[in-house]
């Protein structure tokens, strides 16, 4: 299992779920979702899973124009979304739902 991760030093705060502190990660993609997951189980923990992209618009994502959306998991459970966007290289939340 490749997977390397560092904290990025700032969080983003959501109405409904709460903050989140942000970390960057490299490796291989089904790894990290894994243990994203796992870590929401094993420790009981918020956490968020971003990276997914409109079909199309990977491009305009790459340049920080277009929408990031992410899954938010509670104890290893899905419980809703979000939308994020980036300003001055940091994300924050644009839009969010209950799952």
């Amino acid at each position: 299992m490749d997977f390397k991760a560092r904290l990025e030093g700032y969080q983003i705060s959501s109405k409904n779920f709460g903050n989140f502190e942000i970390i960057s990660w490299s490796g291989n993609w089904s790894d990290a979702r894994k243990i994203i997951i796992k870590s929401s189980s094993k420790l009981s923990m918020k956490v968020v899973e971003s990276g997914y992209h409109e079909k199309g618009n990977l491009l305009l994502s790459f340049f920080g124009l277009g929408k990031e959306f992410a899954k938010v998991y509670k104890k290893g459970n899905y419980i809703g979304g979000m939308v994020l966007g980036m300003r001055s290289g940091k994300w924050y939340v644009k839009s969010e739902k209950l799952g």
